[in-house]
């Protein structure tokens, strides 16, 4: 409420924003709003129906066919409610801050404003039967039911309701007992209807819901589809499959009907055509137990009563009139239906409502189509003089009839037709609205001047007529129609165009305006989808529709009998709005900030390929705007109006040059004017003579701009549509200074506003109107919309193809023709011939020449790229590319120096400021073990002053522990203050004394074990945590928002210490990677020395530390990493090597090894080793003189010399054996080492992840203790300042209070005195006057005890009434009819005549069980009732004339106490206090019934005067 206080809201008299509530004035004036929200529609009188339209209640006068409204306060109107006993009406509004507003009838002045009935929405209000308490009930999520006094507001119960309700009724008897009905769809198990029960006891109220028991007879409690309270104070309730139970309000249980009444009710549902077959019967769930049941079968959506009647509602579009369902009748009297009333006239319409006036002779009924039917009628629907014919359970068969009735034979089956003309329908039903179904999405000024076109989601197309205002003409198509498009009607243009979800246009000749139905032009599938947005050119000649593929369709019309599709162009954007700023310029205004003007083709223009139109027929320019512009408007002088995306409202002047239309590329287009933001999405604009500006929006709001372009804010607005709904869809202007908008919401508002330019309709249109009125055309045109319909261009294409397909052969034989043609003629031969001849030799030397040059060698080649034909245009190529080089190399500098800088920002921003980089540690071979670091930033000023409250925090921890101590007096905690402690925390300090009882031991053991666990894990003394309060100390806000500073600091620690071990594990790594190659470099020469002789050539485990446990890799950019070719120049590639060079030559003077090894080396993985196995022998050599001496030729010595070389080979070989094993088995325990290495360190980082885990469950648990402490101080912080600013008030309130209250004590205390005095003299005067009667009555003698009963009397005995055939039979047939006291005619006698029918009413009715407080209410209020009714008849029939009389008066009291089912019935709550009796009023005596026989004439009459001064 406080933002919506401060919201910008336009100020009259300087025409701009301000902040704050404003009382500007809305003098725009609403003449018409044609909708209806289905489902609530009431009576303020005897024949005015209260409906909600719009953001506005419409009251429409039945008899006298006007309407007026009563404009919502918010975005919206949800629900309302009509008290005719207090002449109030309330309303709920819609929106984030929801209220609910109470008004008088009669002035429409507020009497209260409700600031907080509901936190989302309220769903539904009810007045009780006197008007005294309204029921408010909120939406989810609250979901609550609260009783108010009515006009002031105050709460007297709330209390929780299971899900949404949709309706409330009080119980007339009662208003303590509340009936409410839910919403279809609720949650599972959720009840269709539910009972509360108000009880008060001591000024102390209490709700008691009490569950109608249904499920005892089988029924679900969510298939209650409709309840409300019977004249014999039962309920009655509806299910879905058609059966009527009842209810005991006491018990909430189901009265079991008699089995007479269970028989009949079954009996009803058997129709006249399956009388004698034996097929079963399918009975409706609950049929043993309900009173009713519904020939229909299907839900139940309403019940209403009369005095004779239930009218009961459901899906079939049909009434029916049922007589009571009572449990004071016979058994065997069954509730026999009566008479079937159909509302609908071949459409069907499901009933959703039904109301009743105040005098019960008009009922409203609404229904889900958007219908509204008045139905009037005679409580004689079963007269006999009236024919009958049963019920056959067609509910087509009653809409086609509508006049049938049904004998009272419980179950005559003989049928017979009604005729209307035989006797007059006791029951008439008159549709008085027939408006959209749903949401109006287009309006269209009509022709005559005085009506408008609209079409609507529902698939409609209507005329309304603006002076009657009703629907003039509907047209029912078969797709939700999207847009709708008209012609000037100043500029003599009677055509509309309409656009629907599929694709379909529809264009009508409307020229006979509200006369007749538009006749179809042309119907043609444009675009597969819902087309963006449609436009029409002034003169109704060119048709423009934009589709998503951002192309423009444009459509010629001819005439009113002729349209042709053109073809369509091609637009720079997707198009957001279109307007026609002359007849041939067409201004698209697109989705990327284009503004684009379209010039269409010369009439009769065809496209010369396929449908697109091409740019030299139909020229396209653009510009930018810095905004997009979401809806746009012509104006004079080449300037437009449009409404941008950022909501505000602009002028621009198109540009006049061919220059100015510079497109992307070129200058932007600057508004001429900008007005202030704060519109709603807005729907359309209007620009009317010497720039008068009006808008409608999204937000509901129509809006009337003052100064040229609305450059002086807005000078009238009105919330005009629901904006919850989507508010306004359509704006035009209508002739008569009026304005026409269709809502989503269904509505259709026609508004005018004072001193906007008139729009003057062509005369020769309007001749045109009363000629086509009076010869209306027929509506005939194709109301079928196929989706799978091919599209104008999926047509074309089709037709293309087909024709390319049947004529390829032809185009052969034609060319081999006109061949053959040629060479008819012998020139043309020779001249072609000498053509291709020298064309083919140039081709031929040109390219020996470039043949013979790549062949050259040496010098005398010509480079390729100077082997031109055109030199001159190598040359301009050339410096073409070169200027391209340069431009481009200019933006890659711009853009390098953009990305540098933005780069160097984020880096000290997110990089240089942190103390700790992000960093990881990854797992050797477990896949996805990573523990990452905690990065820390620069500590800041929260930082320093978290530091600042620790020391605090740790002088006052010491001053506590100073004064704890005995000698300093022991206080346990001197900081907490007593008022800052809950009160129940000190009274729980009283008792300590007291024995602990099982249930706080458990809780001391709890905690002195969570003690031990924190002394054992005590915090350092110099850490933040250590200084923390604890959770049982924060009571006050200001320890609050220090132990939030204290958390956050708590954090950055465990975070702290967390990285420290994450340092240490990082050194863990490099010591086992260091051990790694350790391994790794062995393995290597192992592996060497072995070569072939090793069956070991798995790759060795080479540990690399990755990008993210590298610090700074983040800003490190690799070769690999850039995707595109890297441009290098030559000054670069020289530097390169001038730099490998020069480091190459370091590395020699060094004496390193040579360069190109070492990549060698590196490129093979380190296994460029030495080829030791070739150096290294398998076996001892042989000795030279072995070689060199055949053994044949060796001689003993060389024999001996032989022998011991084989030995010492034989050791040779065993020794390299041995060593070869040694190795292989020292490459294995390498390899086991280095598995066990990396699974021992994997192991490690496992255990260190855990402590990861736990240092985040660790911070969680303290997050939440932040955002506990944050939203614990801020909601404490607000609380004290509301508590402060109540306090204030209400200390205001008081104040005044005081010093108004003793002045009232002292008058009253005046008054007092005076009424003392004034009761003890007429106590004196009393016994005085009896004392006197005694006297002067004594001679009457034997009369004298009635005589001196009838003075005393207040309340006369029940009348027996003698009709007239008897009257002369009777004792006083021959007595005279006299005036039964002096000057008691009139409202007197009008009052003894109701008492005595509402006597005969109370005894008749005394067995019944509406409880014995029912005739005594009816007494009781009668009086009043009467003091009232001179104006309650001018208010119940809506006269405001006040020559009406008493005797007026009293009639409409009889006609009321005829016509009311719940006459009788006080509509007050019933409690203790209002049982105890009152003296009822006095009534005066009759002399027909009172005076005694034999009484003479002249004391009848001293007694007369003697109970005058009684």
């Amino acid at each position: 409420r406080e933002r919506a206080a401060h919201a910008p809201r336009f100020d009259l008299p300087t025409g701009r924003f301000l902040r704050g509530t404003s009382t500007m004035p809305t003098p725009l004036e609403v003449h018409s709003v044609f909708g209806v929200v289905p489902g609530q529609a009431e009576y303020s009188n005897a024949h005015t129906v209260v409906t909600i339209a719009g953001n506005a209640l419409r009251f429409y006068d039945t008899k006298d066919k006007t309407s007026r409204f009563l404009w919502g306060a918010g975005s919206g109107i949800s629900c309302f409610a009509v008290s005719t006993a207090e002449r109030l009406i309330a309303y709920g509004t819609k929106g984030l801050h929801p209220t609910v507003h109470v008004h008088e009838l009669a002035s429409m002045e507020r009497v209260i404003t409700l600031e907080d009935p509901a936190q989302a929405g309220v769903s539904a209000l009810a007045f009780s039967r006197d008007g005294k308490f309204l029921a408010v009930a909120s939406a989810v999520p609250d979901l609550v039911l609260s009783l108010r006094m009515a006009r002031t507001g105050q709460v007297i119960v709330e209390t929780a309701v299971e899900s949404q309700a949709v309706a409330i009724s009080f119980n007339p008897f009662n208003a303590y007992e509340v009936l409410v009905s839910h919403a279809a769809g609720a949650p599972s198990g959720a009840a269709g209807a539910t009972l509360h029960v108000v009880d008060k006891v001591y000024e102390t109220y209490s709700v008691e819901t009490k569950a109608l028991n249904v499920r005892a007879v089988g029924v679900a409690p969510a298939s209650i589809t409709a309840a409300a309270w019977s004249p014999e104070n039962t309920i009655y309730l509806g299910t879905d499959a058609g059966a009527v139970l009842l209810v005991r309000p006491e018990t909430g249980e189901v009265i079991a009907p008699p089995t007479a009444v269970s028989k009949a009710a079954v009996a009803g549902l058997t129709t006249p055509d399956m009388a004698g077959e034996d097929e079963d019967l399918a009975l409706p769930v609950g049929w043993a137990a309900a009173w009713i049941l519904t020939t229909a079968g299907g839900a139940v959506r309403s019940v209403a009563f009369t005095k004779q009647h239930v009218l009961l509602a459901g899906n079939d579009g049909a009434l029916r009139f049922y007589t009571h369902a009572s449990t004071a009748l016979p058994p065997s009297a069954a509730a026999h239906l009566r008479r079937v009333v159909g509302l609908h006239d071949g459409d069907f319409e499901e009933v959703v409502s039904i109301s009743f006036n105040s005098v019960f002779n008009e009922a409203v009924v609404t229904t889900a189509e958007c219908g509204v039917y008045v139905v009037s009628f005679r409580d004689d629907i079963h007269s006999p003089g009236v024919p009958v014919v049963e019920d056959s359970g067609s509910a087509a068969a009653a809409g086609e009839a509508g006049k049938q009735v049904l004998a009272d034979t419980g179950g005559a089956s003989e049928a017979q037709s009604v005729s209307s003309a035989e006797e007059e329908d006791p029951v008439a039903v008159v549709k008085v609205g027939d408006f959209h179904a749903g949401a109006v999405t287009g309006v269209a000024p009509l022709a005559d001047g005085n009506s408008v076109a609209t079409c609507g989601v529902d698939g409609t197309l209507r005329g309304w007529d603006l002076t009657t205002g009703q629907c003039a003409w509907k047209c029912t198509l078969s797709s939700e129609q999207a847009a709708m498009t008209s012609g000037s009607v100043a500029a003599g243009s009677g055509i509309i165009a309409v656009a629907s979800a599929t694709g379909v246009v529809r264009i009508f000749d409307a020229g006979a305006g509200a006369a007749a139905p538009p006749h179809l032009t042309l119907r043609v599938r444009l675009t597969a989808d819902v087309p963006d947005t449609i436009a029409m050119n002034p003169s109704g000649t060119f048709l423009a529709v934009a589709g998503r593929q951002g192309d423009c369709w444009l459509v010629e019309i001819a005439s009113a009998e002729a349209a042709r599709v053109v073809g369509y162009v091609s637009l720079p954007a997707r198009a957001l709005a279109m307007t026609w700023a002359s007849d041939n310029q067409l201004l698209v205004s697109g989705h990327g900030g284009e503004v684009a003007a379209i010039t269409p083709p010369p009439p009769g223009y065809t496209p010369q390929h396929g449908l697109a139109i091409g740019a030299k027929d139909a020229k396209v320019q653009s510009v930018m705007v810095d905004c997009a512009l979401t809806t746009i408007a012509a104006a004079a002088s080449g300037k437009i109006a449009a409404i941008a995306a950022n909501r505000s409202v602009r002028t621009y002047t198109l540009p006049t040059e061919a220059s100015g239309w510079s497109g992307r590329d070129g200058q932007m287009l600057e508004p001429d004017t900008v007005a202030p933001d704060g519109l709603g999405k807005a729907v359309g604009v209007i620009v009317a003579a010497g720039g008068r500006l009006a808008t409608a929006s999204s937000d509901g709001s129509i809006m009337v701009w003052a100064g040229a372009g609305g450059t002086e804010g807005a000078q009238y607005t009105r919330v005009a549509h629901d904006s919850n709904e989507g508010g306004a869809a359509a704006f035009v202007v209508v002739p008569g200074r009026r304005f026409a908008t269709a809502g989503l919401d269904g509505a259709v508002v026609i508004s005018s506003s004072p001193g906007f330019p008139e729009l003057v309709v062509a005369p020769r249109l309007l001749a045109g109107a009363a000629t086509k009125g009076a010869t209306p055309p027929a509506a005939e045109f194709d109301d079928f919309d196929d989706l799978d319909e091919p599209t104008v261009m999926e047509k074309a294409s089709a037709a293309m193809l087909a024709k390319k397909q049947g004529a390829a052969a032809a185009n052969a034989s034609d060319e081999a023709a006109a061949v053959a043609a040629a060479q008819l003629d012998p020139a043309v031969a020779a001249a072609r011939e000498e053509m291709v001849t020298k064309v083919a030799d140039l081709r031929k030397r040109l390219e020996e020449a470039i043949a013979q040059n790549d062949a050259t060698d040496g010098m005398e080649k010509i480079p390729r790229e100077e082997l031109l034909v055109d030199k001159a245009f190598r040359t301009r190529l050339v410096a073409e590319g070169d200027t391209h080089v340069a431009e481009v190399r200019r933006q890659l500098v711009v853009e390098d120096l953009r990305n540098d800088y933005a780069g160097s920002k984020i880096k000290e921003e997110c990089w240089d400021s942190m103390t700790v980089h992000g960093s990881a540690i990854v797992a050797f071979k477990v896949q996805g073990l990573v523990v990452h670091n905690y990065p820390l930033k620069t500590k800041d000023v929260a930082a320093k002053m978290a530091a600042r409250v620790a020391f605090l925090r740790r002088v006052e921890m010491a001053e506590e522990e100073y004064l704890a101590q005995p000698e300093n007096g022991g206080a346990e905690d001197i900081f907490d203050l007593h008022i800052d402690l809950p009160k129940d925390s000190e009274e729980g300090a009283e008792g300590e004394d007291a024995a602990p009882t099982e249930n706080e031991q458990v809780e001391a053991a709890a905690v002195a074990a969570a003690a031990a666990a924190t002394t054992a894990a005590k915090p350092k003394e110099d850490s933040f945590e250590a200084v923390l309060y604890s959770s049982f100390k924060l009571h006050p806000p200001r320890r609050k928002m220090s132990q939030l500073l204290l958390l956050q600091m708590v954090t950055r620690e465990i975070k702290a210490s967390f990285n420290a071990e994450f340092l240490g594990m990082t050194g863990t790594k490099t010591t086992f990677m260091d051990k790694l190659g350790e391994f790794n470099q062995r393995i290597t020469e192992i592996r060497g020395e072995l070569m072939a002789h090793t069956a070991d050539v798995a790759p060795l485990f080479e540990p690399k530390l990755a990008d993210v446990e590298t610090d700074g890799a983040v800003l490190r950019v690799d070769v690999s990493e850039i995707r595109a070719e890297v441009y290098v120049s030559p000054q670069e590639e020289a530097r390169v090597a001038a730099e490998v060079e020069a480091e190459a030559g370091r590395l020699r003077s060094k004496g390193a090894d040579d360069p190109s090894e070492r990549a060698l080396k590196e490129m093979m993985g380190g296994m460029l080793e030495s080829d030791k196995g070739s150096t290294e022998m398998d076996e001892l050599p042989k000795p030279d003189w072995m070689l060199g001496v055949p053994k044949d030729d060796w001689t003993e010595e060389h024999h001996k010399l032989a022998k011991e070389w084989e030995a010492a080979s034989r050791a040779f070989k065993e020794e390299v054996d041995k060593r070869r094993k040694a190795l292989d088995a020292e490459l294995k325990k390498l390899r086991e080492d280095v598995d066990e290495t990396t699974k021992k360190f994997d192991d490690h980082l496992g255990d260190f992840f855990d402590r990861r885990n736990a240092a985040d469950g660790r911070l969680a648990e303290i997050e939440s203790w932040v955002v506990a402490c944050a939203q614990e101080a801020e909601t404490a912080l607000d609380d004290d300042e509301r508590r402060q600013v109540a306090m204030a008030e209400d200390l205001e309130t008081l104040n005044a209070a005081k010093v108004g209250s003793g002045t009232a004590v002292r008058d009253f205390r005046q008054n007092l005195d005076v009424v003392r005095d004034r009761f003890d003299n007429t106590v004196a005067e009393d016994r005085q006057m009896d004392k006197h009667f005694r006297r002067d009555f004594a001679d009457t003698e034997d009369f004298f005890d009635q005589v001196y009963a009838m003075y005393k009397r207040r309340k006369n005995p029940p009348r027996v009434v003698e009709s007239e055939s008897s009257a002369g039979a009777g004792a006083g047939a021959g007595r005279k009819a006299r005036p039964s006291m002096r000057g008691g005619m009139g409202a007197m006698g009008g009052m003894r005549r109701l008492s005595q029918a509402t006597a005969r009413a109370s005894n008749a009715g005394s067995s019944g069980k509406r409880g014995s407080f029912s005739a005594a209410n009816s007494v009781s209020t009668m009086a009043a009732r009467v003091q009232r009714a001179s104006i309650s008849s001018r208010s119940v029939f809506g006269c405001e004339d006040e020559s009406v009389d008493d005797d007026a008066a009293v009639k409409l009291l009889a006609l009321i106490a005829k016509n009311d089912p719940f006459d009788g019935a006080a509509g007050g709550p019933i409690t203790g206090t209002s049982l105890i009796p009152t003296p009822p009023p006095v009534e005066a005596l009759d002399a027909d019934f009172d005076r005694p026989e034999g009484l003479d004439a002249t004391w009848w009459d001293r007694l007369g005067e003697y109970r005058e001064r009684k």
